[in-house]
């Protein structure tokens, strides 16, 4: 029925407006001094109306005796439960209410987190190309990675010269990488240090 009443409305191109309204304004005259002002007497029979077709609809689609008994059971099982528990809370002495107002937590962005171990670091890091890179320890690690905390909060210690090896004109360092080609193993260059 609302998938019918939707596309009526959207192929008609119509424009519909829903209001709130108090129910039984006919039969109980203290609703009524506190309608709204647009509230006309066609609003009040309409509301009879659809009130005398939801009755119908709900006799007419009523669950017999039989197919209900088991539901209800489940229902009642239910509710018997959490009766023991509900009574211990409503016992329960008030609590005490705090006179200060409870701070909330503000979100604080990734970036700023990050900014802000990067002052308080030993290491001298920067980023550069989505990886902090420090530039006395020459370690580097991804940006986003969850490790990048306590990589900065550790203490830069610069590698020994003794263990680095000169192959060409140039040294390595702890962040290149051993890697076996041909039987051979061989220095990884592709550190984002130079």
């Amino acid at each position: 029925m609302w998938v019918s009443l939707f596309q009526q409305i959207e192929s008609r191109s119509l424009k519909l407006h829903v209001y709130c309204m108090p129910s039984h304004t006919d039969t109980e005259p203290a609703k009524l001094e506190k309608a709204p002002h647009w509230l006309k007497p066609w609003h009040v029979l309409g509301d009879n109306i659809a009130d005398k077709l939801a009755d119908l609809a709900a006799n007419l689609h009523n669950l017999s005796r039989e197919h209900a008994k088991p539901i209800l059971e489940i229902l009642n099982m239910q509710t018997l439960i959490p009766k023991p528990l509900v009574a211990v809370i409503k016992n329960m002495p008030p609590r005490q209410l705090r006179a200060e107002a409870m701070q909330i937590p503000q979100k604080v962005s990734k970036n700023t987190v990050i900014s802000r171990l990067l002052t308080n670091s030993s290491h001298p890091a920067s980023i550069c190309k989505n990886r902090i890179v420090c530039h006395q320890c020459n370690q580097s690690m991804l940006l986003n990675a969850p490790q990048v905390p306590d990589f900065l909060a550790t203490k830069c210690s610069p590698p020994d010269q003794q263990w680095s090896v000169a192959i060409g004109n140039r040294h390595t360092h702890p962040s290149h990488r051993l890697r076996p080609y041909g039987g051979v193993y061989i220095y990884i260059y592709i550190c984002n240090m130079y």
